[in-house]
């Protein structure tokens, strides 16, 4: 599965207008919260940026930078976005939405949506989609891999966008030609006990910071990326959404083409079909029932205790603990690779589920916890650091 990418556009300039840059400040409010508060935010091709409060307060910012757009441009551009905030007693609602049809590339920096259009291509160089040999990822290289912004050399200065080099000198980004670019930070700050729900299509979702909110997600056709998400009374499900997080403790969570790379999980429950996601550090407490997806387990801690994946169809991508564990493979019409060496474990004559595989601890060293696999018209790939 190709990742799905955030929101950035080339175009070409064909028409002559006059051109000035410019920062509009284009939505703000606030509101007071206190523990039974809640709020709702309903997205529609939309791009946020979540994270904590210090004050108390829910704070709404919407705004825009413009580099290249005449005046009569940007105004045309403001009339597509609506946004708007609402409060009634404990209960706080925003709604967002930006329809734009004719973008059909997009990305996001990090820092907010982002529009360039004008002949860039290969600028920041070309997005990859290999796979080579499949090797162990540490939580650590996970979370180095997620925490790379691909366009972060780009900066808003004196009301120009420029390009950071290497070297750190900073150049003009016009002097590649006649550019038009735009970019929108939309940012919801919450306080810690507010409990949020989002419903969102189309749009991407960034939670900057620790959130240990009472999270209740439901988001389609977009992507997810946090840094932690903390909490166990979360229920998040997403579909045909790129997930990016660097650690999930708790919650229960359905995955349905699902392109996710996951650093770290705990006390979590998992339901996907159709996704294929890598997960850097397994804990305790991980659940997760599957049909016809592709898992790479990288890693277990050294106190993982129990691991049970219960799949159907699924391929299954498993690095052996390197403390001491017991594992054991349970079902029907499996195949398992170790190495060079297929094992076909085929099916019984009245299609019954039975023990195909059971290695047991070792009694050196710690013992980290068991995994079961329940698997049943299954691949898995075994893999040792030898």
């Amino acid at each position: 599965m190709k990742s799905i990418v955030f929101n950035l556009l080339f175009m070409m300039l064909i028409t002559s207008y006059s051109i000035q840059a410019q920062k509009n400040n284009f939505y703000s409010k606030n509101f007071e919260t206190n523990e039974q508060t809640t709020l709702t935010i309903n997205l529609d091709d939309s791009h946020l940026i979540l994270q904590p409060s210090t004050d108390g307060k829910v704070h709404v910012d919407y705004s825009f930078e413009f580099d290249g757009y005449s005046k009569k441009e940007i105004k045309e551009e403001l009339t597509t976005i609506k946004a708007d905030a609402v409060q009634f007693k404990n209960k706080i609602t925003v709604t967002a939405n930006k329809i734009r049809k004719e973008y059909k590339h997009y990305t996001y920096d990090g820092t907010g949506a982002m529009f360039i259009e004008g002949g860039l291509s290969g600028l920041f160089g070309a997005d990859e989609d290999k796979k080579g040999a499949v090797i162990r990822k540490s939580k650590d290289s996970i979370i180095e891999e997620l925490r790379f912004e691909k366009f972060k050399s780009l900066k808003f200065i004196g009301d120009k966008f420029k390009v950071k080099e290497a070297d750190g000198t900073i150049r003009n980004l016009r002097d590649r030609g006649s550019l038009k670019i735009m970019r929108g930070k939309f940012i919801i700050k919450l306080p810690p006990y507010v409990k949020l729900t989002v419903k969102g299509k189309q749009s991407d979702l960034l939670i900057k910071g620790d959130v240990v909110n009472e999270l209740n997600f439901d988001l389609e056709l977009g992507s997810l990326k946090a840094q932690k998400i903390l909490n166990d009374r979360n229920k998040i499900k997403v579909e045909f959404t790129s997930v990016k997080v660097e650690q999930i403790i708790g919650g229960d969570y359905i995955f349905n083409n699902v392109d996710g790379l996951i650093a770290s999980i705990a006390d979590i429950t998992i339901n996907s079909e159709f996704s294929e996601i890598e997960l850097g550090e397994i804990n305790s407490g991980v659940k997760i029932t599957d049909f016809n997806s592709e898992y790479y387990f990288y890693n277990f801690s050294s106190n993982f205790k129990q691991f049970n994946l219960n799949s159907e169809y699924s391929k299954i991508h498993f690095f052996e603990p390197k403390a001491d564990h017991s594992f054991k493979v349970f079902g029907n019409n499996t195949i398992n690779y170790l190495g060079d060496i297929k094992v076909e474990m085929q099916p019984t004559q009245k299609d019954e589920k039975f023990n195909m595989m059971e290695r047991k601890a070792k009694g050196k060293g710690v013992f980290s916890g068991h995994i079961n696999f329940d698997i049943i018209h299954g691949i898995i790939y075994s893999y040792t650091d030898d």
